[in-house]
Protein backbone atom coordinates (compact mmCIF):
# COMPACT_ATOMS: atom_id res chain seq x y z
CA UNK A 1 0.00 0.00 0.00
CA UNK A 2 3.27 2.48 0.27
CA UNK A 3 3.98 4.98 2.98
CA UNK A 4 4.09 8.49 3.63
CA UNK A 5 7.01 10.58 4.82
CA UNK A 6 6.09 12.09 7.80
CA UNK A 7 9.28 14.24 8.59
CA UNK A 8 12.99 14.64 7.64
CA UNK A 9 15.72 16.12 9.81
CA UNK A 10 18.92 16.67 9.66
CA UNK A 11 22.13 18.01 12.02
CA UNK A 12 24.76 19.24 10.22
CA UNK A 13 25.97 17.64 7.21
CA UNK A 14 26.38 13.94 8.10
CA UNK A 15 23.31 12.97 9.69
CA UNK A 16 20.04 12.66 9.30
CA UNK A 17 16.54 11.33 10.72
CA UNK A 18 13.36 9.96 8.40
CA UNK A 19 10.46 9.32 9.66
CA UNK A 20 7.58 7.21 7.55
CA UNK A 21 4.34 5.84 8.14
CA UNK A 22 3.89 2.61 6.48
CA UNK A 23 -0.11 2.46 4.67
CA UNK A 24 -1.37 -0.44 6.02
CA UNK A 25 -4.79 -1.16 7.20
CA UNK A 26 -3.78 -2.22 10.93
CA UNK A 27 -3.17 0.22 12.93
CA UNK A 28 -0.55 3.18 12.61
CA UNK A 29 2.98 2.38 13.00
CA UNK A 30 5.98 4.91 12.29
CA UNK A 31 9.46 3.80 11.27
CA UNK A 32 12.12 5.78 12.38
CA UNK A 33 15.77 5.54 10.57
CA UNK A 34 18.98 7.66 11.64
CA UNK A 35 21.90 7.53 8.94
CA UNK A 36 24.76 8.78 9.17
CA UNK A 37 27.14 9.58 6.28
CA UNK A 38 30.81 9.51 6.92
CA UNK A 39 32.10 9.42 3.13
CA UNK A 40 30.36 9.11 0.39
CA UNK A 41 27.52 7.39 0.94
CA UNK A 42 24.87 6.84 4.14
CA UNK A 43 24.60 4.34 6.45
CA UNK A 44 21.98 3.16 8.34
CA UNK A 45 22.96 3.36 11.49
CA UNK A 46 19.53 2.61 13.97
CA UNK A 47 16.28 1.44 12.85
CA UNK A 48 13.17 1.69 14.95
CA UNK A 49 9.41 1.05 14.83
CA UNK A 50 7.02 2.91 17.11
CA UNK A 51 3.24 2.49 17.64
CA UNK A 52 3.08 5.54 20.08
CA UNK A 53 2.21 7.97 16.90
CA UNK A 54 -1.34 8.59 18.05
CA UNK A 55 -0.28 10.12 21.09
CA UNK A 56 2.56 12.14 19.53
CA UNK A 57 0.27 13.71 17.08
CA UNK A 58 -2.44 14.22 19.31
CA UNK A 59 -0.14 16.00 21.01
CA UNK A 60 1.32 18.30 18.73
CA UNK A 61 -2.50 19.27 17.54
CA UNK A 62 -2.12 20.56 21.14
CA UNK A 63 0.51 22.36 20.40
CA UNK A 64 -0.55 23.75 17.20
CA UNK A 65 -3.91 25.02 19.09
CA UNK A 66 -2.17 26.76 21.63
CA UNK A 67 0.23 28.46 19.19
CA UNK A 68 -3.04 30.00 17.96
CA UNK A 69 -4.09 30.95 21.04
CA UNK A 70 -1.04 32.35 22.01
CA UNK A 71 -1.33 34.62 18.50
CA UNK A 72 -4.67 34.51 18.77
CA UNK A 73 -5.51 33.54 15.86
CA UNK A 74 -7.92 30.62 16.23
CA UNK A 75 -9.07 28.62 13.28
CA UNK A 76 -7.23 31.30 10.73
CA UNK A 77 -9.68 34.31 11.87
CA UNK A 78 -7.58 36.92 13.46
CA UNK A 79 -8.89 39.10 16.31
CA UNK A 80 -10.24 42.48 15.46
CA UNK A 81 -7.43 45.18 16.78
Amino acid sequence: MGHELLGSHRVGERFKLLSYLPLHQEAPVRGEFQSYKPQEQWLLIDFQVDNNLAMELKDLLRKDIAGFLVKGDVAGLSQPK
